[in-house]
C-alpha cells in the first residue's frame, strides 16, 4: 500500500505504471490530457482509473477522471474519496 508516501507520490507511481511515462514528467500541475495521454481514451483513463482504485482502495464511478484535468486535480479527488471511506468506517463503528 502506501509505505510512508504522500498521496502525490502514490499518484505519480501509477501514473508511471499505467501511462508509461517518465517520472520527471510528473508535477501537479502537469495536465492528464495531452501532456501525459496522446488523447481523452476512455481506455486509458479507465486503466488510470483502476490503477488509483487498486493503489487506495478506493472505487471510482462513470469515468469520473474525464473531468480531471490535471495531476493535482486527480490528487484532490483521490483525497476526497480517501476521507469519505475513512467517514464511513467511522460512522460504520460508532453505531455499532
Amino acid at each position: 500500500m502506501g509505505n510512508g508516501l504522500t498521496t502525490f507520490e502514490r499518484v505519480k507511481m501509477v501514473i508511471i505504471k499505467v501511462l508509461e511515462v517518465d517520472r520527471d514528467w510528473i508535477t501537479e500541475s502537469t495536465k492528464i490530457v495531452p501532456e501525459l495521454c496522446a488523447s481523452d481514451d476512455a481506455f486509458t483513463l479507465a486503466d488510470l482509473e483502476i490503477g488509483m482504485e487498486d493503489e487506495f482502495e478506493i472505487e471510482f464511478t462513470n469515468h469520473e477522471t474525464k473531468n480531471i484535468r490535471t495531476v493535482k486535480g486527480l490528487i484532490g479527488m483521490v483525497g476526497r474519496k480517501i476521507a469519505r471511506k475513512l467517514a464511513a468506517k467511522v460512522t460504520v463503528t460508532t453505531s455499532q
